[in-house]
């Protein structure tokens, strides 16, 4: 016998999601968020950009922030409301590399006619 579970989201259930506009960057690039939340009643969001920047905004604005060192960095947006605090936390979500990036695929000549022309 088989038996199937189907789960409804809970009324009122709250959601919180953001994206940025890119994941890798170069020290001192700005990064830009963006919130894509569905939350009753949002009053505050909170920033925590997990290298100790936090920004507080009352609007869901888009939100810039330029890291300053390399590494791998942790992102989390919690929102405050008249239905609590709900958050989203997105691990190893920007990395700031210490060098310039290319992104690019690559493969050599099949002869020595193709270098020279």
């Amino acid at each position: 016998m088989l038996l199937v579970s189907v789960m409804a989201p809970l009324a009122g259930a709250q959601d919180v999601e953001f994206v940025a506009d890119r994941q890798r960057a170069l020290p001192g690039q700005v990064v830009t968020f963006y919130d894509l939340s569905d939350v009753t009643d949002p009053a505050s969001w909170e920033w925590d950009f997990g290298d100790n920047t936090i920004v507080t905004n009352l609007t869901a604005d888009p939100v810039t922030h330029a890291y300053s060192s390399p590494g791998v960095y942790d992102v989390t947006l919690t929102i405050g409301g008249g239905s609590g605090y709900f958050f989203e936390l997105k691990v190893g979500y920007i990395e700031v590399l210490n060098a310039p990036f290319v992104d690019f695929i690559y493969s050599l000549p099949e002869t020595i006619g193709d270098v020279l022309g």
